[in-house]
């Protein structure tokens, strides 16, 4: 159970940066220089959600950072789209 809540919260990621970027809260420069506290974070967070075994925790770390990284791009975008209204 606690393996399907972490994976319905990591890929709800993205999502919930793309709103922080909209309202101002966070940018994709801070993002990018947070970035491994972020993979520290996440991969604590996995090591919580999944059982202990290296393998799950890898299974879910991992689709996390990438999604991370990808919440950082559209925060890019959503700052750029900021700055040409």
């Amino acid at each position: 159970m606690n393996l399907l809540i972490g994976f319905g919260i990591a890929f709800e990621l993205p999502v919930f940066v793309f709103f922080l970027a909209r309202i101002g809260l966070v940018t994709p420069q801070w993002l990018w220089k947070n970035f491994r506290y972020a993979v520290l974070v996440i991969f604590i967070a996995a090591a919580i959600f999944t059982p202990p075994d290296v393998v799950s925790q890898m299974i879910l770390g991992v689709p996390l950072t990438i999604l991370y990284l990808l919440a950082t791009g559209a925060a890019y975008l959503v700052g750029q789209r900021k700055s040409a209204d």
